[in-house]
């Protein structure tokens, strides 16, 4: 889930925010370096598309699995810690994910 919303980072928001801080050289350096993030550009359609419905298919399970943890003290313990991280796991990804689609489809009509 993180991994796939990170990608949309690297197609679309890190691109934007090197050439806006002025660091072109840079990008124009991880591009020759890394070819295939001109790949996930020029697909970032579909890229997004499929992300996002990880990221419903993550929220519908996480919301889920937040109903029981087991009742023995060290096992509740453990569940609560991981739905903890999980709900964080989550929202980070979605913020991740809205960065990558602002920069992808809002923001080039307002520069």
């Amino acid at each position: 889930m993180i991994i796939s919303a990170s990608s949309t980072l690297l197609c679309c928001a890190m691109p934007a925010f090197l050439i806006a801080i002025g660091a072109g050289s840079s990008l124009a350096f991880i591009i020759s370096a890394i070819p295939e993030i001109v790949l996930l550009s020029r697909y970032k359609t579909i890229l997004f598309f499929i992300t996002g419905i990880i990221i419903l298919i993550s929220y519908y399970n996480n919301r889920q699995n937040n109903i029981s943890c087991p009742n023995e003290p060290v096992r509740a313990k453990n569940c609560q810690r991981n739905q903890k991280w999980s709900n964080l796991l989550l929202k980070f990804s979605i913020l991740l994910y809205s960065i990558g689609f602002f920069m992808a489809f809002i923001a080039p009509y307002l520069l």
